[in-house]
């Protein structure tokens, strides 16, 4: 074997490797996503302390999904009627009425997806609303709360465009995470 044709399997090698992932994810996402169409609510008994929704895109892992569950059983904990849609839910839409609004993306190549990014741009907020983020991301990036600065740039966009108020921005990655510290900090 002589040295370039050497040379041009290393190369296929280091270019290819790490690129096979990464488009099979984006591909898993994208379809995953447009599964995201149901809703489902979680009442409290009584009179509820407010209303709560809390938006997804599933991603390629399970973990936006898990996390906005989780978010949602924490302000149930806390007295709100929650709903917690996927992105292509017909409640996803409409914000209306809504005290809380959460919004989970899975992060590709620190940043967040493109379905959420649209999302935020077409986002309109109820004067008063509590705004938070969560994107969720890989086992190899930061503890809780800290985030990778990719992330908030891609962000950064669509919500000066729309003027989005967002009151709380959280990074949730593989490690465990406190979801009750997070919503009573951000609902206090």
């Amino acid at each position: 074997m002589d040295l370039l044709t050497l040379f041009s399997y290393v190369l296929i090698v280091i270019v290819l490797l790490p690129t096979v992932p990464i488009v099979a994810g984006r591909v898993i996402a994208i379809f995953t996503s447009f599964t995201a169409t149901r809703c489902e609510t979680l009442k409290p008994e009584g009179t509820p302390k407010g209303k709560a929704l809390i938006v997804y895109e599933p991603g390629a892992t399970p973990l936006t999904k898990k996390a906005a569950y989780s978010m949602g059983e924490a302000l149930f904990k806390q007295g709100y009627e929650v709903d917690v849609a996927g992105i292509r839910s017909p409640f996803a839409r409409n914000t209306t009425g809504y005290g809380v609004v959460l919004i989970g993306s899975p992060t590709y190549l620190g940043r967040v997806t493109g379905p959420v990014k649209k999302y935020l741009k077409n986002f309109h907020s109820d004067n008063g609303q509590i705004i938070g983020l969560f994107p969720t991301g890989t086992r190899g990036l930061t503890d809780e709360g800290a985030m990778p600065l990719r992330i908030i740039e891609s962000m950064e966009g669509p919500l000066k465009e729309n003027a989005i108020d967002v009151h709380a921005i959280t990074y949730i990655g593989y490690k465990p995470f406190d979801y009750d510290r997070f919503v009573s900090g951000l609902v206090s």
